[in-house]
């Protein structure tokens, strides 16, 4: 006797259908609580107890790892704890209630202790809130000031430095300036000599005009004698760098290397 059609179909849907495993939560063992409740006195007048493998196989459990089914046991498990925390902070006094039915004597040292939970409880709480609410922001703010007060500190310390700094290179560049047109006197020009002076002067000249740049809030009066000295200096550099052009333009082969070194140089100045 053959299969309908029909009848083939359904078995294919019946066999491919997967079994629903029961989701773990409280309604699953709230129904199971009221059952083992509903359920009669046996022959010895004991409860009949909860059966681990008929609870196992009913909800098809052996279809999924014990890791998974013990991590779920074990969230219901956390959530339920929080749960009886919730309710007895709510209602202390009638947990309390309850618990003195089981009192021994007055000298109870459980029923003191328990006591006391709830007034150490709302004294924590309200510790946690002012230090949360309060005390944090605050020390946050602190914090927060001093980070800022330490940079400022930073920011003064190297304009200090600046300072300090351009006092020392104003005396080298001066020095510098007074040596170059010295030499822009002497006849024939010490060629090396002059490429070295002009090329320390120069990148002195622009290491302080650097700095000065960084010291431009600044309106101290030690300041301003310093950019008037720099400018004095500046001019005194500009002119003997025109006496320089003019000898190498006269000699124009006598001074190639201090030629080439002008050249450069007045690419990066206006003079």
């Amino acid at each position: 006797m053959g299969l309908d059609i029909n009848d083939a179909e359904t078995l294919r849907k019946d066999e491919l259908e997967l079994p629903t495993v029961t989701e773990v939560s409280r309604d699953l063992f709230a129904e199971e609580t009221e059952g083992i409740h509903d359920v009669k006195l046996n022959r010895d007048n004991a409860i009949v107890p909860f059966d681990v493998d008929h609870f196992l196989i009913k909800n098809n459990f052996q279809y999924i790892s014990l890791d998974m089914l013990t991590r779920q046991l074990k969230d219901l498990s956390d959530e339920m704890m929080t749960v009886l925390l919730d309710r007895v902070a709510a209602n202390y006094d009638s947990y309390l209630n309850f618990c003195k039915v089981y009192q021994g004597g007055n000298d109870n040292d459980t029923l003191f202790e328990l006591q006391k939970i709830l007034p150490d409880l709302d004294s924590f709480m309200n510790q946690l809130r002012i230090l949360t609410e309060k005390e944090m922001p605050r020390t946050q703010e602190t914090v927060q000031d001093t980070l800022d007060y330490l940079e400022k500190l930073e920011e003064i310390k190297a304009l200090l430095n600046n300072h300090i700094t351009i006092s020392e290179d104003m005396t080298v560049l001066k020095q510098l300036s007074k040596s170059l047109h010295t030499l822009c006197d002497t006849e024939p020009l010490e060629e090396e000599l002059c490429i070295e002076v002009t090329q320390k002067l120069f990148r002195l000249f622009q290491k302080i005009h650097t700095l000065l740049e960084t010291l431009s809030e600044l309106d101290s009066q030690s300041l301003h004698h310093i950019r008037n000295d720099f400018l004095g200096i500046s001019q005194e550099f500009q002119i003997s760098l025109k006496l320089l052009t003019d000898i190498t333009l006269q000699h124009t082969t006598d001074y190639p290397k201090l030629a080439s070194l002008l050249t450069d140089i007045f690419h990066q100045i206006k003079i």
